[in-house]
C-alpha cells in the first residue's frame, strides 16, 4: 500500500465497513507500522473514526502497552498491532523503529483477571485494587518516575494511599479520573458505551480524554483535554457516567448511596426539616427543599428498618404525602401539605 490514491480509497472503504477481509487485514497491518498514525490526508472525524475501529479490535488481544508517539484514542500502542502485521508476513522495515526512544519504560506490570472472581492488586503506592474479573490493570514498575498512573480497560475498586504531592490517576479508554487519596470505583468495559465513576469516599475529578499531542506528557500516556464538556468533581455518593458517542458527561447519584454517618433514624413528633437534615448528613447527599413548606410539620417516624437512603425517603414520603426527584446528584423534596396523612 505504497500509492496514497489507493491507500486513501482503501482507508475510506475501511471506515465504511466495505472491505474484504483480506483487505481489513492489510489495513490494520498498514496502521499498526505507522509511528504517526495515518498519513492520507482524512479528515479528522473519518481520522478518528479509524482510529477508534482499530483499538476495538486491537483491544481484545492486548497483552503489554508500549510508548507510542501520537494518534491512538487511548494514547497506547498495542504489541497486538505488531503481531498482526508479523501475521501477515510484513517485514521489520515496515514497522519502523521499534519503541525503545529515550525515556520510554522498560517493561509493564500487567495485571490480568481472567478468573470468576475479585482479585486484589497491591501497588507500588500502597493503594489497593479489587480487580473484577475480566478486566486488566497495567503500570510503570514502581510507579517510576513519581507517575501514580494506571490504565483500566474492566472494573476495578480502588483504595488510594493518599500523596498530595503525587496526584493518583486512572485512565481508561475515553476518561481520566484523578485523586489525591479515596475510594471509588471505575467500570470501563470495551463492550460497553458507558464508562461509570463512583465515589465512596473523598472525592475525584473526572475528565473525558482525547489523543495529546506530539509531545505527550509521558511515554504511553494521553493528555487529559475537556471534549464537549468541562470535567466534573464527584463526592462521596456521586457517580459520573460517560457517553462517548455523545461526548455527554453527567453527574448522578450511584444507585444505593452509602451511610457514611450513621444516626438513630427515630423520631418521635419531630419536624420533617429536622428528619431531611439528618438524611442529609447520614448519606452526604444534597436534599433540598423549602423551609416555608414544611414549617409546623412533624413525624412519628421510625426508619431504623429501611436499609437504604431511598427507603427512608420513601417511608417519609408515605407518612407525609410528599414526594421526590433527583436532578444533578441531588434529592429534592416535595411536599404536599404539612399535615402527615
Amino acid at each position: 500500500m505504497t500509492d496514497p490514491t489507493t491507500l486513501q480509497a482503501l482507508l475510506h472503504r475501511y471506515r465504511n465497513g466495505t472491505c474484504t477481509p483480506a483487505e481489513t487485514r492489510a489495513v490494520e497491518a498498514w496502521y499498526a507500522a505507522q509511528p504517526e498514525g495515518p498519513g492520507p490526508s482524512l479528515a479528522g472525524d473519518e481520522r478518528e473514526a479509524l482510529r477508534r475501529r482499530l483499538w476495538q479490535r486491537l483491544r481484545p488481544t492486548t497483552m503489554v502497552p508500549v510508548q507510542y508517539a501520537t494518534g491512538a484514542p487511548t494514547g497506547w500502542r498495542w504489541l497486538a498491532a505488531a503481531t498482526v502485521a508479523a501475521g501477515l508476513g510484513v517485514g521489520s522495515g515496515l514497522l519502523g523503529p521499534q519503541p525503545n526512544r529515550p525515556g520510554a519504560p522498560a517493561a509493564w506490570q500487567v495485571r490480568a483477571n481472567a478468573t470468576a472472581r475479585t482479585q486484589t492488586v497491591r501497588l507500588p503506592d500502597g493503594s489497593d485494587v479489587a480487580l473484577q474479573p475480566s478486566s486488566r490493570l497495567s503500570y510503570r514498575p514502581g510507579f517510576a518516575g513519581g507517575q501514580r498512573a494506571v490504565y483500566l480497560s474492566g472494573e476495578a475498586f480502588f483504595q488510594v494511599a493518599h500523596d498530595a504531592a503525587h496526584p493518583f490517576r486512572v485512565l481508561t479508554a475515553d476518561l481520566e479520573t484523578r485523586v489525591l487519596g479515596t475510594s471509588f470505583t471505575v467500570r470501563a468495559y470495551p463492550q460497553q458505551a458507558e464508562t461509570v465513576v463512583q465515589v465512596r469516599t473523598g472525592r475525584v475529578r473526572v475528565q473525558p480524554l482525547r489523543p495529546g499531542p506530539a509531545a505527550a506528557p509521558a511515554p504511553g500516556e494521553t493528555q487529559a483535554l475537556a471534549a464537549a464538556v468541562g470535567p466534573l468533581v464527584l463526592l462521596p455518593n456521586q457517580q459520573a457516567v460517560y457517553a462517548p458517542k455523545r461526548q455527554q458527561l453527567s453527574r448522578e447519584l450511584v444507585p444505593q448511596p452509602a451511610l457514611l454517618a450513621p444516626q438513630s433514624f427515630a423520631y418521635d413528633n419531630r419536624p420533617v426539616a429536622e428528619v431531611l437534615d439528618a438524611l442529609q448528613a447520614a448519606y452526604g447527599v444534597a436534599i433540598r427543599y423549602r423551609p416555608a413548606a414544611v414549617a409546623g410539620c412533624t413525624v412519628n417516624l421510625n426508619l431504623r428498618g429501611q436499609a437504604s437512603l431511598f427507603a427512608k425517603l420513601d417511608a417519609l414520603c408515605q407518612a407525609t404525602g410528599a414526594s421526590y426527584s433527583q436532578a444533578n446528584a441531588e434529592i429534592i423534596f416535595h411536599p404536599t401539605s404539612c399535615q402527615p396523612i
